[in-house]
């Protein structure tokens, strides 16, 4: 177990059962990263991120209120630009599980951190292209989906990329098709995605955002 992971009675088993329960009601449903802390490590500082359809929110909350979460509404405060729609945060603090259930593929914005949709492709290839695996999370992207989204999440939302992102993005790049990767890069990061493909082929994920940040062939 992670250290300082926090281990309550029933935390594996509520988790297994959530998605179990999502399968149920939102049958195209993926989770989105961080698939090897899934159960350890997963507490309500850590919470769990769900893509799932607009339509299954309903659905959704209902069966995750029925299964002892708290349901709290997504950051009001923040600004939701082009039909950006907001996370529906689920938590369970006893078992001390949380789940972020998202209905669209967003990033912040570098300048005032608006929430913008991403290309509607991208959402459309993480339900087509998702993998079922034999693990409590059920399906998870397809390698090149989940580096480009991870390249996103950790460019736009957490303006750094981290040495785990880093290292989990360089691994998956030996799965992926060098085409189906650029041309998801490109839908995202635009100009930039050929030397995005290069970081990541030479083992400098780390500097992505830097080098974002200072790009100028735009």
């Amino acid at each position: 177990m992670p250290k300082g992971c926090r281990m309550t009675k029933g935390h594996d088993g509520l988790i297994v059962e959530t998605f179990a329960t999502l399968k149920a009601c939102a049958p195209r449903f993926v989770t989105l990263r961080n698939f090897d802390l899934i159960p350890y490590g997963c507490s309500c500082s850590a919470d769990i991120d769900v893509l799932v359809e607009p339509s299954a929110i309903s659905a959704v909350k209902a069966a995750l209120i029925s299964l002892g979460y708290r349901y709290h509404p997504g950051d009001q405060s923040s600004l939701y630009l082009y039909n950006a729609k907001p996370h529906h945060h689920f938590m369970n603090q006893e078992m001390d599980v949380q789940f972020d259930i998202v209905q669209m593929l967003c990033y912040r914005s570098l300048d005032e951190g608006q929430f913008i949709p991403a290309n509607e492709k991208l959402q459309s290839w993480m339900f087509e292209r998702r993998i079922q695996v034999e693990k409590p999370w059920v399906y998870q992207p397809s390698a090149e989906d989940e580096v480009v989204h991870l390249c996103g999440h950790a460019i736009f939302d957490k303006r750094f990329v981290s040495n785990r992102y880093a290292a989990r993005m360089e691994y998956l790049v030996g799965q992926c098709s060098r085409e189906k990767l650029l041309e998801g890069l490109t839908l995202l990061l635009f100009r930039f995605s050929g030397q995005a493909l290069r970081l990541l082929l030479e083992r400098q994920a780390e500097q992505m955002y830097q080098r974002y940040l200072t790009f100028s062939d735009y």
